[in-house]
This record gives structure tokens, C-alpha cells and sequence, in this order.
């Protein structure tokens, strides 16, 4: 999966993808400390004009992890992240807590919306500009850089999206030090993902469904 070169880094990586799903299941066990400014969003339609309504509401793949909504005003107010499906809004700073102690802190950055009309093309960006999860005296931190480009189907349901990965990952652990995570070009590049309208979710989805 990732690139290394001799046994021992083999090893090093095994150990790397346990801490990642030991950091991914602490995630889900968590209390949440926001603070922060939502300035960080950006809608462009082509041709000018408002994001139609069709557009507008939350498109997710559970399998993935991702998540995005798009508010009445065509702003995306919120989305989930991969990394520990990880609730956030633009701009806004996050302070999670772990299980067995550990910390995890995500500041977004600018978060963008894209829609040409003329061919149903959407385009979502997604940045945070530093996050660091730590836990056990182990550390994962670096960059979240995703972009989502492609045609939202006649359905108005379905939204068939390519994926540029510009995300960097960062390893401190036992024998690594800030270990830049070094991925082939597959990682970096994802097509025809298929994104659904949610409707209705059998489940709470965002933590103001809880409340």
C-alpha cells in the first residue's frame, strides 16, 4: 500500500495501518470542543446565478466515509471527513477526544463549491490545513487535501465523482519519526465514485442529529 522498501519498513507499515484503525474506532467514542470563525467557504456557479435546489442537501458514501451538506443558501455548513469520519464546518477548529486519552485536532481551511449548470458538473474541495491525532504516544498528523469532480446523474440522486488525493500523512511512532507516508499513484487518484442524495438516513448522520 504505501511505499517502503525493506522488511523493516514492511513492518513499520503493518504497525502504521493498526494505529490508523485504532485511531478510526477511537473516533467514534468522542466529545467535541469547537471554536472558531465560518469564513472559509466559497460557491461558484458558471454563468452566474444560485446553486439550484437540486444541488442543495447532503450527498454521501457511506462506504468512504464522506460526507457533505449544502445549506439552503448553497454554502456547504459541514462535512465529514474520512479520517475517523470526523464531523467539521469550514474554518472552524475541532478538538476531539479519544478513547484511552488520546487527543485528536482538526482546523479546515477553505472549503469550495463548484457547479457548472450547462453540464451538471459539481465540484467539491476539501482542505484542512492541519490535523494531528494522538494517542498512546503515537501520532498521526499532516494535511487533508481532497477534490470532487464529476456529473450529478438526470436522477438528480446520484453524483458520479473522480477524486484527486493531495492529502499528506505524517507517522511519529515507535522507530518513526514524523514519517512522511509515502503512497503510490492509486491512493492519489480515484474514479467514478458514486455519491447518493440522503434523503432520509435509517441512522443519525450529523451531531445535531443526536440532540
Amino acid at each position: 500500500m504505501y511505499g517502503f522498501n525493506n522488511m523493516e519498513h514492511v513492518m513499520k507499515k503493518f504497525a502504521v495501518i493498526a494505529m490508523l484503525l485504532l485511531f478510526i474506532s477511537g473516533c467514534n467514542d468522542m466529545n467535541n470542543v469547537v471554536s472558531g470563525d465560518f469564513d472559509k467557504v466559497k460557491v461558484e456557479v458558471t454563468g452566474g446565478g444560485d446553486l439550484p435546489d437540486s444541488i442543495k442537501g447532503t450527498w454521501g458514501n457511506e462506504q468512504l466515509g464522506w460526507y457533505f451538506h449544502i445549506d439552503n443558501k448553497g454554502y456547504m455548513d459541514k462535512f465529514i471527513v474520512n479520517m475517523g469520519r470526523t464531523e467539521l464546518v469550514p474554518g472552524v477548529k475541532k478538538i476531539t477526544k479519544l478513547i484511552n486519552d488520546g487527543k485528536g485536532v482538526f482546523v479546515p481551511g477553505d472549503c469550495d463549491v463548484v457547479y457548472n449548470p450547462n453540464d451538471s458538473w459539481l465540484m467539491i474541495v476539501i482542505k484542512v490545513d492541519n490535523f494531528s491525532l494522538k494517542q498512546s504516544g503515537q501520532e498521526i498528523s499532516g494535511t487533508i487535501h481532497h477534490t470532487f469532480v464529476g456529473k450529478v446523474q438526470n436522477d438528480g440522486l446520484t453524483w458520479i465523482a473522480d477524486e484527486v488525493n493531495d492529502s499528506k500523512y505524517y507517522v511519529t511512532a515507535k522507530g518513526i519519526n514524523n514519517k512522511l507516508l509515502e503512497s503510490n499513484d492509486e491512493l492519489g487518484y480515484r474514479e467514478g465514485i458514486e455519491f447518493k442524495k440522503v434523503i432520509k438516513s435509517d441512522r443519525p448522520l450529523w451531531e445535531s442529529d443526536y440532540k
